[in-house]
């Protein structure tokens, strides 16, 4: 009898001890996984970045700008992080590196208008 309770307390305690250990984790919503959660200064670059681009949200832009911006948040972000003066260095000018290509990409597109498009363009600015 005294076996089955000390077993009893011990599987008690244990379940006390899981229970406590998961409630300091962040809950997320069923089918979420933690990846999926951006930081707060992840967030603040990504709307800085997308409103130089003239857009209010990152899936406005074309699918291979949308993969430019998030590899130009994340070399800034590791410049952010990093404890090694030329790594920060490094990150910082791909990313303006990459931000410059992703501007030339974009006033080539938009010179590659017809000159219909560019016409009816202004003529609706105009009305």
């Amino acid at each position: 009898m005294s076996e089955s309770v000390s077993a009893t307390a011990s599987v008690a305690a244990s379940e006390k001890g899981t229970a406590r250990r998961l409630a300091n984790l962040r809950p997320f919503k069923p089918g979420q996984s933690g990846s999926e959660v951006k930081s707060k200064r992840y967030l603040q670059h990504l709307a800085r970045v997308v409103g130089d681009l003239g857009a209010t949200d990152l899936s406005e832009l074309p699918g291979i700008d949308q993969i430019a911006v998030e590899q130009i948040v994340q070399q800034l972000l590791r410049a952010e992080r990093s404890k090694n003066d030329a790594e920060s260095a490094r990150c910082s000018r791909n990313a303006r590196e990459w931000w410059c290509q992703l501007q030339k990409r974009r006033i080539r597109q938009d010179d590659s208008a017809s000159p219909l498009d560019r016409y009816m363009a202004e003529y609706e600015a105009a009305s």
